[in-house]
């Protein structure tokens, strides 16, 4: 019975460290090296000054598992990152590639009108945090994001479920030493 309450305490302990980070809010913010974005006080003024490329940009497609199939994929790709990071920032954009590469495959011209659909409906801070929760948000269409509470708690559920395999591989582990125990 003790090997028990040791097993499920090291698994909750272990379930709650790989958790904090899917539940951990970062303030996120429009603004990054490549674009300057301001919100007036009512939220509808946006000025923009764009550059370029991400700083991350090479991190990114070196973080992408898949071949590109060209040149030109290889730039569309980009391009895709470099929306993501204009829209989330740089940081949390390579961080969403590494957690779901495919979305360097979606259509970066739904990014900006979900992710005002979402800020209509939540808030930037919560839509953006909704988004890096949940990467495969970004390939849904705009006319998808109307009543995205479910997406919201969905969001939730998988930043909780990602590192089950993780968990699964200490359950499997502390199981195999405590039968060693017995």
């Amino acid at each position: 019975m003790a090997n028990c309450r040791f097993t499920i305490t090291l698994l909750l302990l272990t379930a709650a460290i790989y958790n904090t980070e899917g539940f951990t809010p970062t303030p996120l913010t429009r603004t990054h090296a490549t674009t300057n974005t301001r919100l007036s006080a009512f939220g509808t003024s946006k000025s923009r000054i764009t550059k370029n490329n991400s700083p991350l940009l090479e991190e990114a497609l070196s973080a992408y598992p898949y071949k590109f199939k060209s040149d030109s994929d290889k730039f569309e790709k980009s391009q895709t990152f470099n929306e993501m990071a204009r829209l989330y920032g740089d940081k949390e954009a390579l961080e969403m590639v590494k957690i779901c590469p495919q979305t360097l495959k979606f259509k970066r011209e739904n990014f900006q009108r979900c992710l005002d659909s979402w800020e209509d409906q939540f808030g930037l801070e919560k839509a953006q945090g909704m988004v890096l929760r949940n990467p495969g948000l970004l390939g849904i269409r705009p006319e998808q994001t109307d009543g995205a509470e479910s997406s919201m708690v969905f969001s939730y559920i998988v930043a909780l479920t990602r590192p089950l395999p993780k968990i699964v591989a200490v359950v499997g582990l502390l199981a195999i030493l405590t039968a060693g125990m017995r």
